[in-house]
Parts: C-alpha cells; sequence; structure tokens
C-alpha cells in the first residue's frame, strides 16, 4: 500500500518536469525576441564593441586627450575599468581608468573625465602605479576585446556559435548584449543578441568560453532556425 503512492509521486514528477522546461524555453524565447525584434546592430539603442573600442577620452573642457583601447568588463556587464592611451597627451603608456573610482561619465561617442589636461599629466604617475590588468588574475572581468571571437556554449556541451560582438548601451555605459554569430547544425549566417547577463564567461584551458543556460541554447536554436 505504502508503494502506490511513492510510483504515482514519480510518475507525476516524470510527467510534469517536460512541462517546466517548456515554460523555461518559452520564457527565454519570448526575452530573445523582444531584444532581436529590431537587428540588434541596427537598433539605436546598442553601440557595437567595434564602436566602443577606439572611443575618443574627452577632459572637462570637452578636449580629446586620448582613446580607448580596450573596455574592461565585469561579469554583470558593468564597466570595470577603460585601458586608455592619452597619445594626445604624449604620455607613454597606457593606463586602465578606473570606471567607478574616477567617475567616468558617458556621452555620445566618448568618455568623459572629470579632469582638465594639466590634472590629466598630473595623476598620471599614479595612474601607472595602480595599473589593473585587462583581464589578467581578475576571473571577473573581461577584455572587450579578447571575448571577440569566443566559443559560445550550452551547459550540456553544444557548441552554439562564437561571439561576433558586444553591445553596449546608455551611452556605451554597461555591456547589454553578446551578439552571437550561430553556427549549431545547419546554422550559418544567422546571428542574435542574447543578454549579456545570461551568459557566463569563463577561461577553460587557457582559453575563454562563454556558456549559456540549456534553455536559452534551445531558445536561441529556435529562433535562429526560424
Amino acid at each position: 500500500m505504502k508503494i502506490l503512492p511513492l510510483i504515482t509521486l514519480a510518475a507525476l514528477a516524470i510527467i510534469t518536469l517536460p512541462s517546466v522546461s517548456y515554460a523555461q524555453v518559452n520564457r527565454a524565447m519570448e526575452q530573445l525576441s523582444a531584444l532581436n525584434r529590431i537587428q540588434p546592430l541596427q537598433n539605436p539603442e546598442f553601440e557595437a564593441a567595434d564602436d566602443i573600442l577606439g572611443r575618443k577620452i574627452i577632459d572637462r573642457k570637452n578636449k580629446v586627450v586620448g582613446n580607448a583601447r580596450d573596455v574592461i568588463i565585469n561579469q554583470n556587464g558593468t564597466i570595470a575599468s577603460i585601458q586608455t592611451d592619452f597619445d594626445r597627451l604624449r604620455l607613454g603608456s597606457e593606463v586602465n581608468l578606473n570606471f567607478r573610482t574616477l567617475r567616468i561619465g558617458t556621452v555620445s561617442n566618448a568618455y568623459s573625465l572629470n579632469m582638465d589636461s594639466d590634472e590629466i599629466a598630473a595623476f598620471y604617475p599614479q595612474l601607472l602605479s595602480d595599473i589593473e590588468t585587462a583581464s589578467g588574475d581578475n576571473t571577473d572581468t573581461f577584455s572587450t576585446r579578447e571575448l571577440l571571437g569566443t566559443t559560445l556554449r550550452a551547459k550540456d556541451g553544444r557548441k552554439l556559435g562564437k561571439v561576433e560582438s558586444i553591445l553596449f548601451g546608455a551611452n556605451g555605459g554597461i555591456a547589454s548584449a553578446v551578439y552571437a554569430e550561430m553556427t549549431y547544425g545547419t546554422l550559418r549566417g544567422e546571428a542574435l543578441a542574447v543578454p549579456f547577463r545570461s551568459v557566463t564567461f569563463k577561461t577553460e584551458r587557457g582559453r575563454l568560453v562563454g556558456n549559456v543556460s540549456n534553455d536559452l541554447a534551445d531558445a536561441m536554436i529556435k529562433i535562429a532556425d526560424d
């Protein structure tokens, strides 16, 4: 008599599992459909990595003082620092500017510093001594340049494609999405954006890879195949 309820419960659990998975895939598809409603590279809400890398650095007087050589991103998409070349000030080595500590602003086509040229030059030796690594030993931050071309996989190991670009929102103030070129199965030439926070980047065997949940992977394949 005690065995029957256990069997019934087990059977019910097996029956209900697929519906939960379908629901998760459907939610992921709704999210992806909204994100890709406008072709991501043509969406005015986004700026692609190619537009962000090389962006002008301006001082508080709106004078161009350098260029962004790389943008270092936290796992949640916020910017940790900007690798900067102060070539206009003829300052030698590149430095990493802490985005939050220096209260770096975002304006159209530029990052702005709350210092003038003379103050930047005076502060430069400290910037050199406090220099951060682009991706180095910090496993929680990632170089935008290094993310480009990274393999994208599902948690179960399926290779979905590669990162074609990182899409920034808020005038370049945050990494909003990963733009992926799909190569799964027969998919070729299809690309779509997925939320940046939904991708977990990590180094495996010396190589950077991006992983997404199986539900999101299923949704990506379905949308790309439509």
